[in-house]
Parts: C-alpha cells; sequence; structure tokens
C-alpha cells in the first residue's frame, strides 16, 4: 500500500510538509514542555487561528494573520503569566477561550468558505499547495539555523536562567527570540494542518522522548523522528482507511507516549 501512498502528488506534498514543519514544531516542543509551558502551548495554536480569521475578514493572506496571531500570543502570554495576579494557567485559558471564540465570530463574519471553522481546528493537511512547501521549507530552514547556532545560549537561558543572568546573558532578549522562532513555525504549520495537529507536535513526540531517555544527545533527534514518522504513519493510515487527515496525523504523533509511559512504569 505504501507506493500506491507516495504515487499521488497532494499526498507527496502533504508528507513533506508535514514531516518539516512537523519535525521542526517536535523539537521546539522539547521548550514547551519542558519548561512546563503545556497549557501555553495549547493557547497558541487558537492565537494563530484567530489571526486566520482576522486576515479573512479583511482579505489579507492567512499565512500573514497566522504569523500575527502567533506573534501577538508569544509576546503577550508569557509577560501577563509574570504579573502575578492570576494564577499562570487561568491567564492562558481565558486567552485560549477569548481568541478561539473570537476566531469564530470573524469567520462567521467574514463568510469566506474556505476559512470554515473546522479547518481551524482539524486542518487541510492534504491540500497544501506547492508555495505552502516554500514557506515551510524557508521557515523550518530559518529556524534551523537560528537554534544551531545559538543551542547553547537557549539551552542555558531556558534551564538555568539565574545562572545566565548571573554570567551576563539578557535572559528576556533570548526568551523573546525563542517564542519568536516558536511563534512563526507555529504559525506556518497552523496555516497547513490546524490547531489539532499543531498542538499535537508542540506536546506528543518531545513527550515520548523525555520518557525514554535522559541525554539530550538522543531526546533531541528522537523527538524530531517521532515528529517526522508521526506524519508518515498518520497520512498513510489516513489515506488507506479514508480517514480525515488532520485528526489521523494528531492520533499518530501522540500515540508513542502510551508505549513510552508503559516503558517507564515498567
Amino acid at each position: 500500500m505504501m507506493p500506491e501512498f507516495l504515487g499521488y502528488e497532494f499526498m507527496q506534498r502533504a508528507l513533506v510538509g508535514g514531516v518539516l514543519g512537523g519535525g521542526a514544531l517536535s523539537f521546539l516542543g522539547l521548550y514547551v514542555v519542558l519548561r512546563r509551558l503545556v497549557f501555553l502551548g495549547a493557547a497558541l495554536p487558537q492565537f494563530s487561528a484567530f489571526g486566520i480569521a482576522g486576515a479573512a475578514l479583511v482579505e489579507l493572506p492567512p499565512l500573514l494573520g497566522a504569523v500575527v496571531g502567533a506573534v501577538l500570543g508569544v509576546t503577550f502570554l508569557p509577560v501577563l503569566r509574570m504579573e502575578g495576579r492570576l494564577p499562570p494557567d487561568g491567564v492562558v485559558g481565558i486567552g485560549y477561550a477569548l481568541t478561539s471564540s473570537l476566531a469564530i465570530l470573524l469567520l462567521a463574519f467574514a463568510d469566506d468558505h474556505h476559512f470554515r471553522p473546522e479547518l481551524l481546528l482539524a486542518g487541510d493537511l492534504l491540500g497544501i499547495s506547492a508555495a505552502d512547501l516554500w514557506i515551510v521549507g524557508g521557515a523550518v530552514l530559518a529556524t534551523a539555523l537560528l537554534h544551531l547556532l545559538c543551542w547553547r545560549t537557549f539551552k542555558l537561558t531556558s534551564y538555568d536562567p539565574e545562572l545566565a543572568s548571573a554570567l551576563g546573558y539578557r535572559v528576556k532578549v533570548w526568551d523573546a527570540l525563542l517564542f519568536l522562532s516558536l511563534g512563526i513555525v507555529l504559525a506556518v504549520v497552523m496555516r497547513i494542518s490546524g490547531a489539532i495537529v499543531t498542538f499535537a507536535y508542540l506536546v506528543g513526540p518531545s513527550s515520548a522522548a523525555l520518557l525514554l531517555f535522559r541525554r539530550f544527545s538522543l531526546i533531541i533527534p528522537v523527538t524530531i523522528v517521532l515528529g517526522a514518522m508521526g506524519t508518515v504513519a498518520g497520512l498513510w493510515a489516513s489515506f488507506t482507511f479514508d480517514l480525515p487527515g488532520g485528526p489521523t496525523v494528531a492520533a499518530a504523533v501522540v500515540l508513542p507516549v502510551v508505549p513510552a509511559v508503559i516503558y517507564r512504569y515498567l
């Protein structure tokens, strides 16, 4: 069945886009999971969806709206979490509820059949165009170069900010750069795959890899491979059993967490 699965051009584009975007977002999900920002990871796709809906309303490119929404999320949510007046989960929950509901309302006003509310949730992974692939590839390449060059600094400022500050690093600046790269990749993946798949990439592969291994030299490649393999397995299952592409990929991406939990328990 696999040769037949690869024989369709739209499936090939979905596979390449999903592997590139999913692998990159799975890697960035390590920061989300290790810094205990999982609920933030659930809210960010909704900010991106809000941006897409706003772009549909004013007839701007949806990718522009996705990037603007994601950047707003990564800019304001961490700031609000540090104010101390409200619990962090409460702040993120408010952002999640507000942006998700506003996204649906904006789409209702936009009256554009290309941006149905269900597409913001489940996405249209099988509808990736050649232009989408170039955008995904460019975003992933830029993010990969940034994190290759700044890996040690991102690691230090993320996991030991007190030491980084004592050594003279401007932790807030590096955090802003890290979250900006996350927001851009998240917006691109959100645009092609929807909120459910985006959140699955953020938390599934990294959680499974962290359960299985302790060394970053193993955790990072395993996380990226699990994100890519989940895309391949999900698209194959979607094609073979005539299932919706987005939710099937999301399930395949998160599924490795189950045997990883069993392995850790045993």
